[in-house]
């Protein structure tokens, strides 16, 4: 993979590669799970990420969108989404993408991220989704009916304090790899 980071700006071959995602998604029959019904028209996909939003991504090897964290700011704090392809779901380097980006966000000082856990197609799935979360040092806040074009979801957050504080396995893995300079 890569180990650009890209922040997208509205341009002919950023515009391409969010695009080519957006139809990857859709091909892979993830479209619904990660973007909102009113923003699969490619119009209203490439518009979802101009600003304040801000998107930042990796790509594979084929110039593909392999990892993207975007953020929409919201009362001072913001909503975090973000994606994996299905090939780079198990490989640490999401958890190194997703800590580089949770650490910039914070060291930008804000104070608090949230996101939503949409209901997964069994509650073990659902669990095991949330969990994945708390691991990477977010807290459960509650369950928001039909929120997500009428699907539950489930809301997570993470503030500053708790990621400066959190001391796991993962973090720790992840700061000696930055260290390391890998």
């Amino acid at each position: 993979m890569n180990k650009t980071v890209y922040q997208y700006t509205p341009c002919k071959d950023h515009d391409y590669a969010l695009l080519q995602w957006l139809e990857r998604m859709r091909h892979d029959g993830e479209l619904d799970k990660v973007i909102a019904q009113n923003s699969q028209a490619p119009s209203a996909f490439l518009q979802m990420f101009s600003q304040p939003r801000q998107l930042y991504f990796k790509l594979d090897e084929m110039g593909n969108i392999a990892l993207a964290v975007w953020i929409e700011p919201c009362m001072g704090s913001a909503f975090l989404g973000y994606y994996a392809q299905p090939a780079y779901r198990k490989n640490r380097e999401v958890v190194h993408f997703m800590f580089d980006m949770l650490d910039s966000i914070f060291n930008y000082g804000l104070p608090m991220v949230c996101g939503f856990v949409q209901e997964r197609p069994t509650p073990k799935e659902t669990a095991a989704f949330i969990k994945l979360h708390e691991k990477m040092g977010y807290t459960y806040r509650g369950f928001i009916p039909k929120f997500f074009d009428g699907t539950d979801c489930h809301i997570v957050a993470l503030t500053a304090e708790d990621w400066k504080s959190m001391e796991t396995p993962i973090k720790r893995r992840w700061i000696k790899h930055r260290l390391e300079g890998k």
